[in-house]
């Protein structure tokens, strides 16, 4: 399910783009080689937004996750910085809600509109 709903998402975005409501190139499932003090690795974002000043990350869950603001902010984020050394603006987009967060959006226009640090998430049944 959790795949499907991240495709799902994908869509979206695909959509939000062509409208011209997100303004930039989307990447979709991008893998990205580093090597850290751990040695190689490898991480897929689930998708994200180069524009021309800054970075929309988007990590998919089909419930709410706490795991997933670790995945953003310590892993995809620096990596993100590193190659395209941009502001890069992180979201959480989730069908299931476990709690009300802080920084609940509707829509990713929502992040740029009143952009800041930590993770957005954007509740998005599909």
């Amino acid at each position: 399910a959790g795949i499907a709903y991240e495709k799902v998402v994908g869509r979206e975005l695909k959509r939000l783009v062509r409208n011209g409501d997100l303004d930039g190139e989307l990447i979709l499932g991008q893998w990205i080689l580093f090597c850290d003090i751990n040695g190689v690795g490898w991480a897929q974002p689930d998708a994200y937004v180069l524009m021309e000043d800054k970075i929309i990350l988007f990590e998919a869950k089909l419930t709410q996750s706490d795991s997933a603001v670790p995945q953003l902010l310590s892993l995809y984020l620096p990596l993100l910085r590193q190659i395209y050394n941009l502001p890069i603006l992180c979201a959480q987009v989730c069908h299931n809600l476990r709690y009300v967060p802080k920084k609940l959006v509707e829509s990713p226009q929502e992040i740029l509109a009143n952009p800041g640090p930590g993770v957005f998430v954007w509740h998005f049944i599909g």
